[in-house]
């Protein structure tokens, strides 16, 4: 071996060793928090070994920085660096598995779940696969495997906090309330400091109906995790329920700022608005919040609620009709309403299955809604009534129901309702069927 040859053995050597220093140092910073500054020591080490055969070390150097963007919330680059990690070293199970954890934050269950079956398939006994598998189960709904996977990950590791968690949510889901605290408990006497449990225990004691351990759990769950929007929809709920209104939308607020797309703080918001008699206030929140989901059932109830208590029973009856549409359950709460404050003479599903809104005929707007704002009928639109051989009374009033707002309606004689739509103004009747 010639002194060349030694000088670059020499220079391999003395760049592994800094390495190692600088990947040891990145792990202390790392479990101290201190994530940036783990972060450039890492990428230290990664430079250094860029030159030298050591694959495997870069690999674990690689999912550790995964993991680092992972605990940042930069999801893209921490999917990145795990590749990066299995590129290296194909046969790394930690790599996997990580892989599959960010997956699954990502919403991806399918290929969670790819890569955490290849990380058990290289290592039978790595807990963090099996306790990826139960909750990308539990997310496909699912219960039986995310069950048999959350108590395969606490036969490998009895010391991991989240499978016992998952197995919580199952069992609340299931309406073992009990199971389901026991399982959160001992998820939090593993960890303290892991929001997840605490933000069961709030969900299953607001079930229960206890309102103050469930307003309890949930703050601890923001004081170790502030940037949860859910969670302070959660407390808002309470409030809500407490009849502390303004607390509700203090919460609520806050809820929204986090995540402005949350439709269910919006619809808390439209009830707390409700409830304060501020009904401008609660129309524009009941709206938004189907705006942001049109699938949202309890918000098509909550506002058919809102409208039949205000007696405007067109409106009432087109949202509890959309509410039973999209979810089938609402059909033993309507016979539990039944003669809501004994107003109609029949129980409200009877009336919601035997109620129709007949199309008659489309115009257009301009010129027309001014009039019907200020409770005119125009000459126009009485004449266009006549044409479909439904003259309208003389005597025919209108009533506006939501000016101003994201819909404007009005009803004409008690009988037909009108609605705007782009440009144009839609008569339908309303037909009771026998």
């Amino acid at each position: 071996m010639g002194i060349f040859d030694k000088s670059e053995k020499r220079k391999e050597h003395l760049n592994s060793t800094k390495a190692w220093a600088y990947f040891n140092q990145g792990n202390y910073y790392f479990q101290k928090g201190n994530l940036d500054k783990a972060i450039i020591l890492f990428e230290r080490a990664l430079e250094l070994l860029k030159n030298v055969d050591e694959r495997e070390r870069m690999a674990v150097i690689y999912t550790n920085l995964g993991v680092i963007y992972e605990n940042k919330d930069e999801l893209d680059k921490a999917i990145e660096m795990h590749k990066r990690s299995i590129e290296l070293d194909p046969n790394f199970a930690g790599a996997y598995s990580n892989l599959g954890s960010v997956l699954l934050k990502k919403g991806h269950l399918n290929d969670s779940i790819k890569y955490s079956e290849k990380a058990i398939e290289l290592d039978k006994n790595i807990a963090s696969a099996y306790n990826n598998l139960g909750s990308a189960f539990l997310q496909k709904g699912d219960l039986d495997k995310a069950i048999e996977n959350c108590v395969k990950a606490i036969r490998r590791d009895k010391n991991h906090a989240e499978p016992y968690s998952t197995i919580g949510i199952v069992l609340f889901k299931e309406g073992d309330l009990d199971g389901a605290i026991e399982y959160c408990e001992k998820a939090i006497q593993i960890n303290k400091n892991y929001p997840e449990s605490y933000t069961i225990l709030g969900s299953v004691f607001f079930a229960k109906g206890d309102f103050d351990k469930a307003l309890k759990n949930w703050k601890k769950a923001i004081e170790l995790n502030p940037t949860r929007a859910d969670l302070y929809n959660n407390i808002g709920c309470v409030f809500l329920k407490k009849g502390d209104f303004e607390e509700c939308i203090i919460n609520v607020k806050k809820a929204i700022e986090l995540d402005p797309n949350h439709a269910e703080a919006y619809l808390n918001l439209g009830n707390a608005f409700a409830s304060k008699g501020e009904i401008k206030d609660a129309l524009k929140n009941f709206y938004t919040a189907i705006e942001l989901n049109p699938f949202f059932a309890d918000a098509y109830f909550d506002l058919g609620l809102f409208f039949y208590k205000k007696e405007n029973f067109f409106r009432a009856i087109r949202n509890f009709k959309k509410a039973l549409e999209l979810d089938a359950n609402y059909a033993e709460l309507f016979q539990e309403i039944g003669t809501l404050e004994g107003t109609l003479e029949i129980g409200m599903l009877e009336v919601i299955e035997k109620v129709d809104f007949q199309y008659l005929f489309s115009i257009d707007a301009e010129g027309l809604e001014e009039s019907l704002n200020i409770g005119v009928i125009p000459d126009k639109l009485k004449e266009e009534f006549r044409k479909k051989k439904a003259p309208l009374p003389d005597n025919a009033t209108v009533d506006v129901t939501a000016l101003g707002l994201r819909e404007i309606e009005w009803v004409i004689a008690n009988e037909f309702l009108v609605t705007k739509e782009d440009r144009k103004l839609n008569i339908y009747k309303l037909v009771m069927r026998i």
